[in-house]
């Protein structure tokens, strides 16, 4: 009996520290980048398409910040293949040598973060209101199946972008 109570003690225990991993998981969540200054001034990201995929961001309200995850079609993207990202400026017109850049990520692993190999996809910057400009995406032959998080940042002026930062 002192055995059968040991393994189902061991068992219980097993159960709990398994529930508080999941739950720890379960909570996990992207971080939010944060601004100082706003879009009033016309720093923002107007548009973003992808195949299928088209969101007419413009000027935003605080916190400057746009999360699409409902109300708009997901392009479906096959491991091992190339796809090209088109971001449009906003209407800031920066004077020589100012300029916008734009930054984007994707979590390919769906790990809830962008700092994994092959999920920072660079940065591009723009010196004319509403200019287009193109990245290159390559997905990993091993990406995970299902939704994944794209992130695109926007700044005036700075260069070497976290995903995570402080604007």
């Amino acid at each position: 009996k002192n055995t059968e109570l040991k393994t189902n003690m061991k068992t219980k225990l097993l159960l709990l520290i398994a529930a508080f991993i999941l739950s720890a998981q379960a909570h996990a969540q992207y971080c939010t980048p944060t601004y100082t200054n706003g879009t009033t001034d016309g720093d923002y990201i107007e548009s973003v398409s992808m195949g299928t995929l088209y969101n007419l961001s413009g000027a935003s309200a605080a916190p400057y910040y746009n999360h699409y995850t409902t109300g708009y079609t997901v392009p479906n993207l096959t491991p091992g293949s190339s796809y090209s990202l088109t971001v449009v400026a906003g209407t800031y017109l920066p004077i020589a040598p100012a300029f916008e850049v734009y930054h984007v990520w994707i979590d390919f692993n769906q790990d809830l973060d962008f700092v994994d190999a092959g999920e920072d996809i660079g940065e591009l910057q723009t010196t004319t209101a509403g200019q287009s400009i193109n990245f290159s995406i390559n997905v990993p032959i091993n990406a995970a199946p299902g939704i994944t998080r794209m992130r695109i940042v926007n700044t005036f002026n700075q260069t070497a972008i976290l995903p995570c930062g402080a604007f």
